[in-house]
């Protein structure tokens, strides 16, 4: 997709995200890590979608605002039981420039991060993180750790899900000098096919490090979830913690 933009992913999958991720992620660890890093200040999600982590945090008693590039993912999250959260629709990279005031934590989880395609912009963002916590504050980025075996010429198939409902296959293509992977969800169902586009530029951990590092923040912690399972070469995810040093 040529016009591929930072609102494509969440424009064309808002209608079906929660179905999908719904069946294998429940929120409810990272609302309970969040939470205790938040204690009691402003907090802000970068990337809030359909607010499946930012609503059960907001029900804590937290002062909740977001910002999300798809108007649609957040047109879902208005339709939810405590979905009038604060949401400015823009770009996460431009975020020193789209909200005001300073936050005890700033938190993208789910991979969102990747969703800024450049290094240049997501230096960008972690700069405008950095200008938006308080002293003290922390940053918190959740994200996948790349798997690169299963290219082949830059080139995978994945069958990445099977029922008699539906089958979905994952066809992407790697670029491995801008470190971006394109990827088009190819949903079956009763002989139609649905593709939802997605492109993404993965950073390694001790990119993510030197890129927050650059930017002002500290180093916490790394774990592969939620609940602190130590981070391995075998880990498939990893959840960082960074914080504003005073």
């Amino acid at each position: 997709m040529e016009d591929y933009s930072v609102s494509t992913y969440g424009d064309t999958v808002a209608g079906i995200y929660d179905g999908w991720h719904g069946l294998w992620e429940d929120p409810a660890d990272a609302v309970e890590y969040l939470a205790k890093l938040a204690d009691g200040g402003r907090v802000l999600e970068l990337g809030i979608g359909t607010g499946r982590v930012a609503i059960p945090l907001a029900a804590r008693g937290l002062d909740v605002q977001g910002v999300d590039a798809s108007a649609e993912m957040v047109r879902v999250m208005r339709t939810k039981p405590g979905g009038d959260l604060p949401v400015i629709i823009g770009d996460a990279a431009d975020v020193a420039n789209l909200v005001s005031g300073s936050f005890s934590l700033i938190y993208c989880v789910f991979s969102s991060f990747y969703g800024i395609l450049t290094q240049k912009e997501q230096l960008r963002c972690l700069s405008g993180v950095f200008d938006r916590l308080q002293p003290g504050g922390s940053f918190v980025v959740e994200t996948f750790y790349p798997d690169l075996t299963k290219f082949s010429n830059n080139k995978s198939l994945e069958l990445f899900h099977f029922t008699p409902e539906r089958i979905s296959i994952w066809a992407s293509r790697h670029d491995k000098l801008a470190q971006t992977i394109h990827t088009e969800d190819l949903h079956v169902r009763n002989g139609s096919v649905q593709a939802y586009p997605v492109k993404v530029r993965y950073v390694w951990p001790a990119e993510l490090d030197l890129m927050t590092r650059l930017s002002g923040l500290e180093l916490v912690s790394r774990q592969a979830d939620w609940n602190g399972q130590e981070f391995t070469s075998r880990s498939f995810n990893y959840i960082t913690t960074y914080r504003k040093p005073g």
